[in-house]
C-alpha cells in the first residue's frame, strides 16, 4: 500500500486489496443496497457472486428491519463463523454494503474487530466515490430488478 491512488474507486480498491492481503481474507466485496456490485477483490471460483451479493444485500435489509422492529437504529456488521468460513457483513457510509469472506475458522470477535477496522477505513475513500459517480447507491433499474429477481429464483431452484 506504498503508493497514493488519486481517484475515488482506485483508493477503495487499494484499501480492500490491503486489507484481504494483511487479514488473509479471501474475498471483499463492495455493492449497493441492491445487491449490485460496485468493487470486487480477490475471489472464490465456488462462491456464484451475483447470488452471494443478492443475497448478503437481502440479509442487511432484513437484519435493518429486524433492528427497528426491536427498537434499534440498526445492528453494526454481522458475523457469520461457519467450519470453513466466516462471513463479516456490514453498511459502509449509510449507502453501500461490504462483505468479507474470511478463509478457515476464525472466532467472532477477530472477525467483528477486522470487519469494523476495515469498515472505519473505508468510510473517507467510499463517501469520495459516492460524490464522484452518482449512480452508485441510487434508484435501482427496473432491469436489473428483474435480472436480480431472476437470479434469486435460480439459486433456490438449483442450490448455490
Amino acid at each position: 500500500m506504498g503508493t497514493t491512488v488519486t481517484d475515488p474507486l482506485g483508493a477503495v480498491r487499494q484499501s480492500l486489496d490491503g486489507f484481504l492481503e494483511e487479514t488473509g481474507g479471501r474475498m471483499g466485496m463492495l455493492m449497493d443496497g441492491s445487491g449490485a456490485v460496485i468493487l470486487q477483490s480477490g475471489g472464490d471460483e465456488n462462491v456464484d457472486q451475483s447470488a452471494f451479493a443478492c443475497l448478503t444485500a437481502s440479509h442487511l435489509g432484513a437484519t435493518r428491519a429486524l433492528a427497528s422492529l426491536v427498537g434499534e437504529d440498526e445492528f453494526r456488521g454481522l458475523c457469520h463463523q461457519g467450519e470453513h468460513t466466516s462471513i463479516f457483513v456490514a453498511d459502509v457510509a449509510g449507502r453501500v454494503i461490504l462483505s468479507i469472506l474470511f478463509e478457515g475458522r476464525r472466532p467472532v470477535g477477530q472477525v467483528s474487530r477486522e470487519g469494523k477496522r476495515i469498515v472505519s477505513s473505508l468510510e473517507g475513500p467510499v463517501l469520495r466515490l459516492l460524490e464522484s459517480n452518482e449512480t452508485i447507491g441510487g434508484p435501482l433499474d427496473s432491469t436489473w430488478v428483474a435480472a436480480a429477481r431472476d437470479e434469486i429464483d435460480r439459486v433456490f431452484r438449483e442450490g448455490v
